[in-house]
């Protein structure tokens, strides 16, 4: 049998990859909803929303997972280690199978200040976002977490 599978700036179309997208995402989300603490309402309500979208994704034809970095974003910003090493891997794994590629308009939450600039010709785009993050906890990783 001929898979058909056509995959194009981090969306998925095949039916094994949309399995792992719908794992992976929810693996994650569950991750972040189960560790934070209640203080953190409105990372816990874009979370629960998350897994709701996931949920409904299953009848979109196409799908991508960049939209669900800005939660991500948030919970690394609570720096609970070991959510922080979740988020990490599921990061990781998203973008190995080409499920997350940051071809998307930075949408995250900054707090007031803080959003970095554009590089001055074009928008910052998501996966500037991304890089950003993932070095940023190794430059202020705990013990406890570690980068794969």
């Amino acid at each position: 049998k001929d898979k058909k599978v056509t995959m194009k700036e981090g969306q998925v179309t095949s039916q094994e990859n949309r399995s792992l997208y719908e794992q992976l995402l929810l693996a994650c989300l569950e991750k972040i909803k189960k560790t934070v603490p209640k203080k953190y309402k409105e990372l816990r309500d874009f979370t629960s929303e998350g897994i709701e979208t996931v949920k409904a994704d299953r009848t979109q034809p196409v799908l991508s997972a960049n939209k669900y970095f800005r939660i991500f974003k948030l919970a690394l910003d609570t720096k609970i280690p070991r959510l922080t090493e979740s988020i990490l891997y599921h990061i990781q794994k998203l973008v190995a199978h080409g499920l997350m590629d940051g071809n998307h308009p930075d949408d995250c939450l900054y707090p007031d200040g803080e959003k970095p600039k554009s590089n001055g010709t074009l928008p910052r785009r998501l996966v500037d976002a991304i890089v950003d993050e993932v070095c940023k906890q190794t430059a202020e990783r705990d013990q406890q977490v570690q980068l794969q």
